[in-house]
Protein backbone atom coordinates (compact mmCIF):
# COMPACT_ATOMS: atom_id res chain seq x y z
CA UNK A 1 0.00 0.00 0.00
CA UNK A 2 2.75 2.65 0.49
CA UNK A 3 4.27 1.87 -2.54
CA UNK A 4 0.92 2.57 -4.31
CA UNK A 5 0.70 5.67 -2.23
CA UNK A 6 3.83 7.16 -3.82
CA UNK A 7 2.36 6.34 -7.09
CA UNK A 8 -0.61 8.00 -7.16
CA UNK A 9 0.53 10.88 -4.91
CA UNK A 10 -2.47 10.44 -2.65
CA UNK A 11 -1.45 10.53 0.98
CA UNK A 12 -4.08 8.98 2.97
CA UNK A 13 -3.97 10.47 6.80
CA UNK A 14 -4.38 13.79 5.10
CA UNK A 15 -7.13 12.42 2.72
CA UNK A 16 -9.27 10.52 5.99
CA UNK A 17 -8.38 14.00 8.27
CA UNK A 18 -9.70 15.90 5.29
CA UNK A 19 -12.84 14.27 5.02
CA UNK A 20 -13.38 14.33 8.93
CA UNK A 21 -12.57 18.27 9.04
CA UNK A 22 -14.96 18.90 6.27
CA UNK A 23 -17.15 16.93 7.97
CA UNK A 24 -16.83 18.97 11.35
CA UNK A 25 -17.17 22.55 9.06
CA UNK A 26 -20.72 21.06 7.53
CA UNK A 27 -22.03 19.92 11.18
CA UNK A 28 -21.12 23.16 12.63
CA UNK A 29 -22.86 24.96 9.75
CA UNK A 30 -25.98 22.55 10.37
CA UNK A 31 -25.70 23.89 14.19
CA UNK A 32 -25.55 27.50 13.07
CA UNK A 33 -28.64 27.24 10.54
CA UNK A 34 -30.68 25.19 13.69
CA UNK A 35 -29.81 27.99 16.06
CA UNK A 36 -30.79 30.62 13.50
CA UNK A 37 -34.20 28.51 12.54
CA UNK A 38 -35.84 29.33 16.19
CA UNK A 39 -38.06 31.51 16.56
CA UNK A 40 -37.63 34.12 18.28
CA UNK A 41 -39.49 33.04 21.71
CA UNK A 42 -37.04 30.11 21.22
CA UNK A 43 -33.73 32.12 20.74
CA UNK A 44 -34.81 34.41 24.01
CA UNK A 45 -35.65 31.56 26.22
CA UNK A 46 -32.37 29.95 25.11
CA UNK A 47 -30.05 33.94 25.89
CA UNK A 48 -31.93 33.93 29.16
CA UNK A 49 -31.21 30.54 30.68
CA UNK A 50 -27.47 30.91 29.47
CA UNK A 51 -27.56 33.82 31.29
CA UNK A 52 -28.95 32.51 34.23
CA UNK A 53 -26.32 30.03 34.40
CA UNK A 54 -23.15 32.42 34.08
CA UNK A 55 -24.68 34.16 36.71
CA UNK A 56 -25.23 31.47 38.99
CA UNK A 57 -21.56 29.46 38.25
CA UNK A 58 -19.36 32.11 36.95
CA UNK A 59 -21.12 35.05 39.21
CA UNK A 60 -20.94 37.37 35.87
CA UNK A 61 -23.44 39.32 34.55
CA UNK A 62 -23.98 40.25 31.18
CA UNK A 63 -27.17 41.84 28.86
CA UNK A 64 -29.15 39.67 26.93
CA UNK A 65 -27.80 42.09 23.42
CA UNK A 66 -23.79 41.46 24.50
CA UNK A 67 -24.59 37.51 24.94
CA UNK A 68 -26.31 37.29 21.88
CA UNK A 69 -23.15 39.13 19.71
CA UNK A 70 -21.12 37.42 21.41
CA UNK A 71 -22.48 34.24 20.68
CA UNK A 72 -22.56 35.73 16.87
CA UNK A 73 -18.88 36.20 17.34
CA UNK A 74 -17.66 32.93 18.92
CA UNK A 75 -19.92 30.39 16.38
CA UNK A 76 -17.87 32.39 12.98
CA UNK A 77 -14.51 31.92 14.82
CA UNK A 78 -15.02 28.60 15.24
CA UNK A 79 -16.47 28.15 11.60
CA UNK A 80 -13.16 30.07 10.15
CA UNK A 81 -11.05 28.01 12.40
CA UNK A 82 -12.83 24.54 11.15
CA UNK A 83 -12.97 25.61 7.74
CA UNK A 84 -8.82 26.49 8.07
CA UNK A 85 -7.90 23.49 9.43
CA UNK A 86 -9.82 21.79 6.81
CA UNK A 87 -8.50 23.66 4.07
CA UNK A 88 -4.85 22.82 5.83
CA UNK A 89 -5.59 19.42 5.14
CA UNK A 90 -6.95 19.49 2.02
CA UNK A 91 -4.38 20.61 0.47
CA UNK A 92 -1.62 18.14 1.81
CA UNK A 93 -3.94 15.10 0.31
CA UNK A 94 -1.99 14.89 -2.90
CA UNK A 95 1.98 15.31 -3.24
CA UNK A 96 2.27 15.20 -7.14
CA UNK A 97 -1.22 16.99 -8.28
CA UNK A 98 -2.15 19.91 -6.42
CA UNK A 99 -6.34 20.83 -6.04
CA UNK A 100 -5.76 24.08 -7.61
CA UNK A 101 -2.76 25.05 -10.30
CA UNK A 102 -1.73 28.34 -9.97
CA UNK A 103 1.72 30.03 -11.47
CA UNK A 104 4.54 30.33 -8.97
CA UNK A 105 4.74 33.84 -9.59
CA UNK A 106 1.64 34.53 -8.39
CA UNK A 107 0.97 32.05 -5.49
CA UNK A 108 0.80 32.95 -2.15
CA UNK A 109 1.81 31.42 0.88
CA UNK A 110 -0.14 28.29 2.18
CA UNK A 111 -1.79 30.02 5.03
CA UNK A 112 -2.76 32.95 3.20
CA UNK A 113 -4.22 30.32 0.41
CA UNK A 114 -6.09 28.64 3.25
CA UNK A 115 -6.67 32.18 5.56
CA UNK A 116 -8.78 34.15 1.91
CA UNK A 117 -10.76 31.08 1.78
CA UNK A 118 -12.02 29.94 4.76
CA UNK A 119 -12.74 33.88 5.85
CA UNK A 120 -14.91 33.65 2.03
CA UNK A 121 -16.71 30.43 3.84
CA UNK A 122 -17.05 32.61 6.98
CA UNK A 123 -18.42 35.93 4.84
CA UNK A 124 -20.53 33.66 2.62
CA UNK A 125 -22.32 31.70 5.44
CA UNK A 126 -22.90 34.96 7.57
CA UNK A 127 -24.84 36.20 4.60
CA UNK A 128 -26.84 33.69 3.62
CA UNK A 129 -27.45 32.81 7.58
CA UNK A 130 -28.96 36.46 7.97
CA UNK A 131 -30.87 36.43 4.85
CA UNK A 132 -32.16 32.77 6.06
CA UNK A 133 -33.54 34.69 9.26
CA UNK A 134 -35.93 36.77 7.44
CA UNK A 135 -37.96 33.38 6.61
CA UNK A 136 -38.00 32.67 10.59
CA UNK A 137 -41.06 33.91 12.75
CA UNK A 138 -40.26 36.99 14.94
CA UNK A 139 -36.74 36.97 13.74
CA UNK A 140 -34.88 39.89 11.24
CA UNK A 141 -31.71 39.88 9.54
CA UNK A 142 -29.12 42.76 10.50
CA UNK A 143 -26.04 43.78 8.54
CA UNK A 144 -24.93 44.25 11.95
CA UNK A 145 -24.60 40.74 12.68
CA UNK A 146 -22.53 39.76 9.11
CA UNK A 147 -20.02 42.44 10.58
CA UNK A 148 -19.30 40.86 13.99
CA UNK A 149 -19.55 37.57 12.08
CA UNK A 150 -16.91 38.29 9.77
CA UNK A 151 -14.79 40.03 12.86
CA UNK A 152 -15.01 36.19 14.66
CA UNK A 153 -13.57 34.74 11.78
CA UNK A 154 -10.96 37.69 11.22
CA UNK A 155 -9.72 37.44 14.72
CA UNK A 156 -9.33 33.46 14.87
CA UNK A 157 -7.07 34.03 11.72
CA UNK A 158 -5.07 36.69 12.99
CA UNK A 159 -4.64 34.44 16.47
CA UNK A 160 -3.44 32.16 14.09
CA UNK A 161 -1.30 33.83 12.34
CA UNK A 162 0.23 35.53 15.40
CA UNK A 163 0.80 31.59 17.05
CA UNK A 164 2.98 31.09 13.37
CA UNK A 165 4.77 34.59 13.82
CA UNK A 166 5.41 33.00 17.38
CA UNK A 167 6.51 29.86 16.49
CA UNK A 168 8.82 30.97 13.17
CA UNK A 169 10.89 33.50 15.55
CA UNK A 170 11.55 30.54 18.08
CA UNK A 171 12.92 28.63 15.17
CA UNK A 172 14.91 31.62 14.27
CA UNK A 173 16.53 32.04 17.82
CA UNK A 174 17.38 28.04 17.83
CA UNK A 175 19.07 28.09 14.85
CA UNK A 176 20.96 30.96 15.85
CA UNK A 177 21.67 29.28 18.83
CA UNK A 178 22.70 25.99 17.28
CA UNK A 179 25.39 28.08 15.20
CA UNK A 180 26.38 30.11 17.73
CA UNK A 181 26.79 26.92 20.41
CA UNK A 182 28.61 25.10 17.34
CA UNK A 183 31.54 28.01 16.53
Amino acid sequence: MNKENRKNGIRWPYLLLSVLLWSIVLAWMWVIFSLSSETVYESSNRSLKMLEFLKTQFNLDFSVFFLRKAAHFVEYAMLTSFSFSAFASTSRVSDKNPLVEIPAKEMKSSFQTNSMLSIWITVLYAVFDEYHQIFVFGRNADIIDVLIDISGGVAVLLFFRLIVALVLLHKKRSERTDLLSSD
